[in-house]
C-alpha cells in the first residue's frame, strides 16, 4: 500500500471518531452508544469499498445513526404509548437530543 493511501485512510480514521463521538455527545441515553459505535464501523467498512470514502463516510453513518434513534425511538413510543401515534424520524431525533 503507499503512503497516500495510509494518509486517506488515517484521515478516515479521524472523521469516523469525529462524527461518531459528536453523536455520542448528543445521545442522552448511554444503552444507545455501542449501536451507534457499531453504526460507525459499518459505515466505515462500506465507506472504505468506494472510490471515495472520505465523501461518503458521513452519510453512510448519518442515516445509520438517525436509523437508530429511529428504531428506538419507535421502541419507546410502543412501551409508553402501546395505542399510539406514529413518530416521524426528525421528531425522534430532537427528542432524544432535548
Amino acid at each position: 500500500m503507499d503512503a497516500t493511501y495510509d494518509h486517506d485512510m488515517e484521515k478516515l480514521q479521524l472523521l469516523k471518531c469525529t462524527l461518531v463521538l459528536r453523536q455520542l455527545d448528543d445521545i442522552p441515553d448511554a444503552t444507545l452508544h455501542a449501536r451507534i459505535l457499531d453504526q460507525g464501523e459499518a459505515a466505515m467498512t462500506l465507506a472504505r469499498q468506494t472510490a471515495f470514502p472520505i465523501l461518503v463516510f458521513p452519510c453512510l453513518f448519518e442515516e445509520r445513526a438517525v436509523a437508530v434513534l429511529w428504531e428506538n425511538r419507535q421502541r419507546m413510543d410502543r412501551y409508553w404509548n402501546p395505542a399510539g401515534e406514529i413518530t416521524s424520524p426528525f421528531r425522534a431525533i430532537s427528542a432524544l437530543r432535548d
